[in-house]
């Protein structure tokens, strides 16, 4: 790609990038450009993301770390076109929003007792850390669940319990709140990484 078409590229790119920030009401927006490269960095809550072009090299970087500075998400590409640039960099946002909409999410394990769903949690925290993932896991007997359901975002029910669902649908306060019903292999079989992301796919839609 010559020197004009790649100047070019990056006034069209950056240019949609601040178009983005605006739709999706990044307030803290900064853009710097130097001999070598151009870059947008966007912060947002405990989020730090930023979208850099190496001019002479011809690549993108997409990166986001959250607040303690581990990188969450990470992308480099070298440029084909318009198109492709775009669609990465829709995908950037796209991860941005849904780590914001993660974050702080609270969840809560049910069981008959609480005692087999404690180390249950423990567990999927361990997962959701790994990830660095802003979640956080409790655990609770069902008939303390009444209590405290409007403290939580997600409530995750043990296979002993599923059938109690309709009961506790009772409980929500509002309609964010989302309940799941563990199913009894991934219980029986403590497939804690299908039930994080689960857990993920379903906050977000």
């Amino acid at each position: 790609m010559d020197e004009f078409y790649n100047e070019l590229y990056g006034d069209l790119i950056f240019e949609w990038i601040k178009t983005l920030c605006i739709k999706h009401e990044f307030p803290n927006v900064f853009q710097k450009e130097e001999e070598t490269y151009k870059k947008a960095s966007i912060n947002k809550e405990d989020y730090h993301g930023s979208i850099t072009l190496w001019l002479n090299e011809h690549i993108i970087e997409e990166e986001i770390k959250d607040k303690d500075q581990h990188t969450i998400f990470y992308l480099h590409y070298n440029i084909v076109s318009l198109k492709q640039c775009y669609s990465f960099i829709h995908d950037f946002f796209r991860a941005f929003i849904n780590f914001l909409a993660l974050s702080h999410t609270r969840v809560l394990l049910c069981c008959s007792g609480g005692l087999s769903t404690s180390l249950f949690s423990h567990h999927l925290q361990a997962v959701a850390d790994s990830y660095h993932l802003p979640i956080t896991f409790s655990a609770v007997g069902v008939t303390q669940l009444k209590d405290i359901f409007h403290e939580y975002d997600i409530i995750l029910l043990a296979p002993q319990i599923a059938y109690m669902r309709s009961t506790i649908a009772q409980y929500k306060t509002n309609n964010k709140q989302k309940i799941i019903c563990i199913s009894p292999n991934d219980f029986a079989t403590q497939n804690y990484h299908q039930l994080v992301l689960e857990i993920v796919d379903r906050n977000l839609t």
